[in-house]
């Protein structure tokens, strides 16, 4: 079985580091595991880094700022941090 994890980042962030310990559990337990990420922190052979195929440094700048766009005029009682999650990173057309 081949598994590859999708993330922003390879351990900045909670997520980002609890799907690197993931990835490194399932590496010492023999499966061929690999991480696919944006922004690489670590020096992990195994996990790759980089903008996506096709991504120019216009699309960089515009993918910054539609979140935030996204989100204006969002409001809620709750006050933690939320996310759109949009427009997606495009890593998954890799795969």
């Amino acid at each position: 079985m081949r598994i590859v994890h999708v993330n922003q980042s390879d351990l900045d962030g909670g997520a980002a580091r609890a799907a690197y310990r993931i990835h490194r559990s399932l590496v010492g337990a023999g499966v061929d595991s690999r991480m696919r990420v944006i922004h690489k922190i670590g020096d992990d052979a195994g996990v790759r880094g980089g903008d996506p195929a096709g991504i120019g440094p216009i699309s960089r700048r515009l993918r910054s700022r539609l979140p935030g766009l996204a989100m204006r005029g969002f409001t809620t009682a709750n006050r933690t941090l939320h996310s759109a999650a949009w427009p997606g990173t495009g890593l998954g057309r890799e795969l």
